[in-house]
């Protein structure tokens, strides 16, 4: 196109651009130039916040977590659905109870990568807090949502410009475990206790956890009797079999309380068989962990009551059965690392959780020693 030419097109269109001023369409086109310009400005503020562009992330950020892409509601589902084709039923529902919550704060369609973030963990948090969660719901609903984060990034299926979690950044909150532990006088009132027929049963299996090293009451309910080995039971603990590719090999002296209870409550020995009739033919893995959820409350129940006859102060669960065996060994001279292997906790720090506090009479003593000189 030559200058004239150029010169000629430009005055043909100003001519025709003149004839819509003031008109009607005119005045339509002129709104939608102004929101184009607005749309403009905030591409240029995303791409400007961006280390690597990147279209996915573009959008999500763009669009303020309404974009296309599934972000975390769609990964907890797919963590669900992972875990649920495992038969890892009590995991997925702790899953579920998560990203319910998440939910819950955050009551959109979809919560986008990126808007996980130091201040939405913050105001998270606290909204949890207020509604009455304690801080270690909190912290076991955020190591979910790390997981989950933690999948996306490592598959690439997103970026984060900035990473919420860790030193200055974001700790989840963690709250030492209560010390539940039985002090050796209540310990001693359970063992020479006489229960009524309703209480034999659920005393026994609560002292067989406590004796065999504090055991989970779902590795109890699925021992076999393949897994005695004349004086001992040699079994992988149920939590760690799919998590931990050198799963540790449990083993638990078989001392004569212990063996008097399988012989008493046990199933026909078979090796085959579960040594106690908890999960005889039960094939589903949704349906063994309700019976197992009975289970428990079972035994917390029938302890509780005998807790109350014995006036013991603390609440009796299968739960304090563990950290009961775990300071009773501690206090007897056992080491962390003695600790950790006999009951399979992943990490000396989980141990140490458990250990429970040094008795006030001992405690006395200790500190009456300060002035001898």
């Amino acid at each position: 196109m030559t200058e004239q030419e150029f010169v000629r097109q430009r005055d043909c269109e100003l001519l025709r651009a003149n004839k819509y001023i003031g008109t009607k369409e005119y005045a339509q086109l002129s709104q939608v130039n102004k929101k184009l310009e607005v749309h403009l400005v905030k591409a240029q503020q995303v791409i400007s916040q961006m280390k690597v562009f990147n279209f996915d992330l573009y959008e999500e950020k763009r669009s303020g977590g309404q974009a296309s892409v599934d972000g975390i509601y769609s990964a907890f589902l797919a963590k669900i659905a992972s875990l649920e084709a495992e038969e890892r039923i009590g995991t997925a529902i702790t899953y579920q109870c998560a990203l319910k919550s998440l939910q819950n704060f955050y009551p959109k369609s979809k919560l986008p990568l990126e808007s996980i973030t130091i201040k939405f963990l913050q105001s998270y948090e606290r909204w949890m807090l207020e509604n009455g969660n304690s801080l270690t719901t909190v912290g076991f609903y955020l190591r979910n949502l790390r997981a989950v984060m933690n999948s996306i990034l490592d598959n690439n299926k997103q970026k984060m410009d900035e990473y919420p979690f860790g030193p200055r950044k974001y700790i989840i909150p963690t709250k030492k475990n209560s010390k539940r532990a039985l002090s050796n006088e209540d310990l001693k009132k359970l063992i020479s206790y006489h229960p009524d027929e309703q209480e034999e049963k659920y005393l026994s299996f609560w002292l067989f956890m406590y004796l065999a090293n504090g055991m989970n009451p779902t590795d109890m309910v699925r021992l076999k009797y393949k897994d005695l080995r004349s004086d001992r039971i040699v079994f992988l603990r149920e939590k760690t079999k799919r998590t931990n590719r050198e799963s540790t090999l449990i083993e638990v002296h078989l001392n004569p309380v212990l063996k008097e209870i399988i012989e008493k409550w046990g199933n026909y020995p078979d090796p085959d068989n579960y040594i106690f009739p908890v999960l005889n033919d039960v094939t589903s893995a949704a349906r063994a962990k309700k019976i197992i959820t009975q289970f428990v409350k079972q035994i917390n129940k029938y302890m509780r009551r005998i807790g109350e006859k014995l006036e013991i102060d603390k609440q009796i669960t299968t739960y304090v059965a563990r950290h009961s065996f775990v300071t009773k060994l501690i206090s007897e001279g056992g080491t962390l690392m003695e600790v950790k292997s006999m009951t399979g906790h992943k990490s000396i720090t989980t141990t140490e959780g458990y250990v429970g506090s040094i008795e006030d009479e001992r405690l006395k003593k200790i500190t009456s020693r300060l002035l001898n000189f």
